[in-house]
């Protein structure tokens, strides 16, 4: 008899596997495995292995191989549908009975699995042929080895108009099974299918029994016309609100840390496995969806959500709170991570190690954390009607909270919080004249260590010298070039006629494509004359490290990302650094509390960008 994959994989996991096959041979922990004389064949060296985070048991002796289910069958010496049966019992678990047409729909769902499982095999193949090595290139050049390559069954489709759907329909599937599974597309006026991923390097996704169902695919080449991404389309075995990138193996690692990790992307999810951390999963191309949150929760009590500390970062925290709001349930929320500017998952675990992680994770907000500084840090509330109305926004939002226990401890938070906000201010008031409060704000500053370091003259030298440092790096690095800074760049001032127009000729060279160092120095030296041009490298040449503009004739373009980051944010600090100075003359000119909130936010956010800048010790200007 057949049962739903929905039941099997519900079945499977409500068994750790290590703890059933213990309960019949003796195991050894031997790393993240554990290890054991094989049941199945005579031996007297251990070679059975059973893996808790992948949920199955391997011999490398005699080849025995499955879930738990399998090796109750086999061990027991059972029919399938007798392990099933016999599993289900000892869970507490009913036995479903399916109809006609669900018999129907599981034959169907079958084949579909079937039809999906050749793609994942085909595509992993034609990573490993020659027309793969652009795909092997990249993937090596993202520090991945090859074993985790084969453990995620990474593959690539190749540009081949219709490779995928004659080496299928070769073996007998169908093109409309092709087309159902998400595998064709077709253009909007009709005519014939073609193949959906083409071009791109390929990573299965996974249900949470570890079968393929669908597909992500990036492309590798960067002038290739497309999504940078693309996922599958929702099939009957698919659907992307209710599945997670690495969920099948994140469950079971769950289940043993008791944490799980968010990431954005499928690469983070690779990077963080490869580094020890299964624990991780992206959302599939969209932001996260209360489906997706359950089965979050299904795995951990307070999922954390490792975000970019850019704008961006503070856009999908602020979604992540508002979906989790109303959903909240007693022990089920959420913590936050905001990883350094300009860093994701992959790149600090790959620079830095998983220990710069874990020390970012034990500094982990939780949701009331996000929530009070979303609905009242970021918000006036110097006036007592400006109080007011902010304290009705606040009960206004914590309704939503479906969950009337969950509902009513919010709403003593909240209380809490406004009272204490409140008091804080009281005891600022108390503080008469003009001398206290400039005292309390010269204690405030030292307090958080920002040192107003220059008057608004340097503070300007200070930008000019980034922005000349970006141009210099551009100059060097042009593959660094992807059109963020173009805006910023091209209102830059300089003091200088000669940096201006060089830096109108980089712009409109870069924007046109000039992707090669020596045709665009060559440009520039032509359109601005040799001498300005070697003038410009001699002046400039102290901005950045020596060795990093020698490494560019061997290819130094990790440092210059780190360079390229570490400008970023120099220039980030001089604005909040130039804008707080501001706020200080405005609050000691006032006196005024919403003045005094300004003035502690902007502080918040230098001492957060001061903070990322620790993780890059090695970064500097030379």
């Amino acid at each position: 008899m057949r049962y739903p994959p929905q039941f099997l994989d519900r079945l499977r996991q409500h068994y750790r596997i290590s703890e059933v096959i213990g309960q019949r041979i003796t195991l050894k922990r031997a790393g993240r495995e554990f290890s054991g004389l094989c049941p199945f064949h005579n031996e007297k060296t251990p070679s059975f292995t059973v893996n808790d985070a992948k949920g199955f048991y391997h011999c490398f002796g005699c080849g025995a191989h499955g879930d738990v289910i399998g090796f109750i069958k086999d061990y027991e010496n059972l029919s399938y549908t007798q392990a099933v049966e016999n599993l289900a019992r000892q869970a507490g678990m009913s036995l479903p009975q399916p109809t006609r047409v669900q018999r129907e729909a599981l034959d169907k769902a079958e084949r579909q699995y079937h039809v999906v499982e050749a793609a994942a095999s085909w595509f992993s193949q034609q990573l490993r042929l020659a027309g793969g090595a652009p795909a092997r290139e990249y993937l090596s050049r993202r520090g991945l080895r090859e074993d985790t390559v084969h453990e995620f069954r990474l593959g690539y489709g190749p540009q081949k108009r219709t490779a995928l759907k004659e080496a299928l329909m070769a073996k007998g599937f169908r093109e409309s099974e092709l087309w159902e599974a998400g595998l064709l597309a077709r253009q909007e006026d009709g005519g014939a299918t073609y193949d959906k991923f083409r071009g791109r390097l390929i990573f299965p996704i996974l249900d949470g029994a570890g079968r393929v169902i669908a597909f992500g695919g990036r492309l590798i080449d960067p002038e290739a016309k497309g999504p940078k991404y693309l996922n599958s389309p929702d099939t009957p075995l698919f659907k992307k609100s209710y599945n997670l990138y690495h969920l099948d193996v994140a469950r079971r690692a769950a289940a043993k840390s008791g944490s799980v990790l968010v990431v954005e992307g499928y690469m983070d999810v690779i990077a963080l496995a490869q580094a020890g951390m299964d624990q991780a999963v992206a959302p599939l191309g969209t932001a996260i969806t209360r489906e997706q949150l359950g089965l979050l929760w299904q795995m951990s009590d307070e999922p954390v959500l490792c975000l970019d500390g850019d704008a961006a970062g503070w856009r999908a925290m602020e979604r992540a709170l508002e979906l989790a709001l109303p959903a909240l349930q007693p022990g089920k929320s959420l913590a936050f991570v905001r990883l350094p500017q300009g860093e994701d998952p992959d790149s600090l675990v790959q620079r830095h190690g998983p220990a710069a992680l874990e020390k970012l994770l034990a500094q982990r907000l939780p949701l009331i954390e996000v929530f009070w500084d979303t609905y009242y840090q970021q918000r006036s509330h110097a006036t007592p009607e400006q109080q007011a109305g902010l304290e009705a926004v606040l009960k206004k939002a914590v309704e939503r909270i479906e969950h009337p226990a969950v509902r009513g401890y919010y709403l003593q938070a909240i209380k809490e919080r406004l009272w204490q906000a409140r008091r804080s201010t009281a005891k600022r008031g108390v503080v008469s004249g003009v001398a206290s409060k400039a005292r309390e704000v010269s204690s405030s500053i030292q307090r958080s260590r920002v040192v107003l370091q220059a008057p608004r003259e340097q503070q300007q030298a200070a930008r000019e010298d980034a922005y000349l440092g970006l141009m210099l790096l551009f100059s060097y690095y042009p593959i660094l070039w992807d059109g963020a800074w173009e805006e910023s760049l091209g209102q830059a001032a300089f003091a200088s006629s000669t940096h201006a127009a060089l830096r109108d000729h980089l712009l409109e060279a870069l924007h046109e494509g000039e992707a090669c160092r020596d045709t665009l120095q060559a440009h520039l030296r032509e359109v601005l004359g040799a001498k300005p041009w070697q003038a410009f490298l001699k002046e400039t040449a102290r901005y950045l490290p020596i060795a990093l503009l020698q490494a560019a004739e061997e290819g130094g373009e990790a440092a210059a990302r780190l360079q390229l980051r570490y400008l970023g944010q120099r220039l980030e600090l001089i604005d909040l650094e130039d804008a707080f100075a501001q706020a200080q003359g405005r609050f000691a000119r006032t006196m005024d509390e919403q003045d005094w909130q300004r003035m502690e936010h902007l502080r918040q956010r230098i001492s957060d960008v001061r903070h990322t800048q620790s993780f890059f010790p090695e970064e500097g200007m030379g």
